[in-house]
């Protein structure tokens, strides 16, 4: 039967569930009789917490010791040589768990899977008697398994009661029965006897407000005692009075004579002088919770998370997300192993199959099989890595995605099917639209009456909707395009376009779905006068039209009219028009400037450059008195104004240069739009006597 262990992410902001999976068909463990446990697995206090050890238990619908089914003990909270254990208030069988293994500084899956292999406590597999609570993890039960019986002492708390009395239990005195009673002597025995096993005769715990603030911890009568369990091989004392001995490292057990490969071991055959005890603490050990051995290449899972980016601000949930998209995702592994790992070297390869290719594969990735690299340049024994990654979704549907640590050219570390959880919805696009205006220029301070544009002109429309969909738009991604037919010429294509057929991108970098986005771009009337209904629809360029609201702006649009109401004109000695010029008396070679003064009385804005005024009678003749201040032959200058605009008055001021040949002239001149056409004639010239 596979068995799952689900813990919820501890670490701060981290909003999704980091799932880490432990499977018995995912590790294949043999036993070892030499080699049960190394030390570093045994002594490892940082592989569960109280609450992932609660989330353990809950996971088994029967077990006699989960907070589902209401079950409490008393806490441990110190030891003293005079007080002996001291215990406090009622509290969940995995804060009993862990508090008792770092009490001691025990792996608290070991005692998990003690409980297990001794009564059946955390599956409920044998039932869930007094007898199995008192005698939880065997702990003062010898083999020639006596029968006790006690009344007023704390057994544990189930559903609101609290249980005080056993008739018939191997627990040889009462102060060691009962569920907290049985799992901190336990503690205290297997650190002791793997301590002692390998001749640390000097091993004791002292310290206090640990595991938990308040606690006391005082074992200083330990160094006094004698050790008579398995030794480890080497020179050691087991007595504080005695000398040293050498130690072979093997015991017998069921008549087989077993090297104590590690102080671990030794402690296990103190405690469970057999074989088979021992054999089902391993296949329960492994099966639940990976390998006992620590290889030269060895990972402990820490926790994981995914993110919105690389800066890991902002976590997401994996469960509903959209195809396309970009994630980080990172995870911390601790090196339980021997050797140190480098960056480069030490991978998170794709697993299950081992080296698959992804379908979250990123650019990013070295290839398709490996999805990071350490980002510390190295990682010892004992300390913490990172692994940091984008993934790029491109698959639908509801799937795991499973990766592992390797040692590339050398091998795959045990895999402990770690994964992240993937729900992946298909893009959608889709507005909903909120408003439209048309303006006279992009500060949009001034309305545009739509129902008199002149031909040529520039209008500024804007366009604004909510991000309906379940994508974020992007700048240059998410367009305004030409609708009625798709993709179509518009005869209102300005400069500014990005083509003829894309009026605009999204003013914003980035809008979320349920954000608002604005278009703003400008229009050029056509020269062609007449009624248009200009039609456009956003566009997720690549992907798809977005649904269509039928957007236009009805522009009837009037030809150009360039014409002008004459208001003054002048002729003086210089440019300052200080003095006027006398024109019945003119020097040849002399100059005079002139000045002429008009309305704009047309509908289109005058431009200077473009706004001139010409020689007449005959249109654009070469002129007598031409300057060489003149633009050209036949036109004498362009208006004094940057833009005159229907209603506003222009000015003109230039030189003319009287011709040598003496006479009486009379010099015509009229506005002209260069290029489109001159203006009404009003007969306009100087008269200039030249002697």
């Amino acid at each position: 039967m596979k068995r799952f262990v689900k813990f919820a992410a501890s670490s701060a902001g981290l909003s999704i569930a980091a799932v880490f999976v432990f499977s018995s068909s995912a590790f294949a463990a043999t036993f070892d009789q030499n080699r049960i446990i190394d030390d570093r697995v045994f002594d490892n206090t940082n592989t569960m917490n109280a609450q992932q050890i609660d989330a353990f238990l809950n996971q088994f619908p029967s077990s006699c010791i989960s907070s589902n089914n209401h079950f409490l003990s008393r806490d441990p909270t110190g030891y003293t040589p005079i007080n002996g254990f001291t215990y406090g208030n009622n509290v969940t069988a995995g804060q009993v768990i862990y508090d008792a293994a770092n009490a001691y500084g025990l792996n608290p899956q070991v005692l998990i899977a003690t409980l297990q292999k001794e009564e059946g406590l955390v599956d409920g597999s044998a039932g869930c008697s007094v007898y199995r609570y008192a005698s939880a993890v065997g702990y003062g039960c010898p083999d020639s398994q006596g029968s006790y019986t006690y009344s007023n002492v704390n057994l544990y708390t189930l559903n609101g009661t609290t249980v005080t009395s056993i008739n018939g239990t191997c627990v040889d005195t009462s102060s060691k029965a009962g569920f907290t009673q049985q799992l901190i002597r336990a503690a205290w025995l297997l650190r002791f006897g793997e301590q002692r096993a390998e001749g640390n005769i000097n091993w004791d715990v002292q310290k206090t407000n640990s595991p938990q603030i308040g606690d006391v911890w005082d074992n200083s009568d330990d160094p006094q005692s004698c050790y008579s369990g398995p030794m480890t091989q080497g020179t050691w004392q087991t007595c504080p009075s005695g000398g040293s001995s050498i130690y072979d490292g093997y015991t017998t057990i069921d008549g087989t004579a077993v090297h104590m490969d590690t102080g671990a071991t030794a402690a296990l055959y103190w405690y469970t002088p057999h074989f088979p005890g021992n054999q089902s603490f391993f296949n329960i050990f492994t099966g639940w919770f990976g390998p006992a051995l620590v290889s030269a290449y060895s990972w402990q899972y820490i926790d994981q998370g995914a993110y919105t980016d690389s800066s890991m601000s902002t976590p997401v949930n994996l469960d509903s997300i959209v195809v396309g998209s970009r994630y980080y995702l990172v995870l911390h592994a601790k090196n339980v192993g021997t050797a140190t790992w480098s960056q480069g070297y030490v991978d998170l390869g794709t697993s299950q199959p081992a080296d698959r290719a992804s379908s979250l594969y990123d650019t990013t990735w070295s290839s398709t099989n490996r999805a990071a690299t350490l980002l510390e340049p190295s990682v010892a024994p004992g300390s913490t890595g990172t692994f940091g990654f984008w993934v790029t979704v491109s698959k639908v549907g509801a799937y795991k995605e499973y990766f592992n640590l390797v040692a590339d050219n050398f091998s795959w570390m045990t895999d402990y099917g770690l994964y992240w959880e993937f729900g992946v919805q298909p893009q959608h696009y889709t507005w909903l639209w909120t408003g439209q205006s048309a303006y006279t220029d992009s500060s949009k301070s001034t309305p545009a009456d739509l129902s008199n544009v002149v031909a040529g002109s520039r209008i500024y429309l804007t366009l604004s909707g909510i991000n309906t969909g379940n994508i974020a738009w992007k700048q240059n991604y998410l367009n305004l395009g030409t609708w009625q037919p798709i993709d179509r010429l518009s005869s209102f294509r300005d400069g500014s376009w990005p083509s003829a057929n894309r009026a605009a991108t999204i003013d914003q970098v980035v809008v979320n779905p349920g954000q608002a986005a604005t278009f703003g771009f400008w229009v050029t009337a056509p020269a062609t006068p007449g009624t248009y209904k200009e039609y456009f629809d956003p566009v997720a360029d690549g992907i798809s039209w977005l649904n269509d609201y039928g957007v236009y702006w009805q522009v009837t649009v009037q030809p150009q009219r360039y014409t002008w109401l004459w208001t003054g004109q002048g002729a003086y000695t210089d440019a300052t028009k200080t003095t006027p010029a006398d024109l019945n008396n003119v020097t040849a070679g002399s100059r005079i400037f002139l000045t002429l003064q008009g309305t704009n009385t047309g509908n289109v804005t005058w431009r200077q450059g473009y706004i001139n005024l010409g020689t007449w009678q005959p249109n654009d003749r070469t002129s007598l008195f031409h300057d060489s201040t003149w633009p050209s032959i036949n036109r004498v200058a362009t208006i004094q104004q940057p833009t005159v605009t229907p209603g506003q008055t222009a000015t003109f001021g230039f030189w003319v240069t009287a011709p040598a040949t003496p006479g009486t002239y009379k010099e015509y001149f009229d506005p002209v739009a260069d290029g489109y056409s001159w203006m009404n004639d009003y007969g306009l010239y100087w008269q200039f006597v030249v002697h």
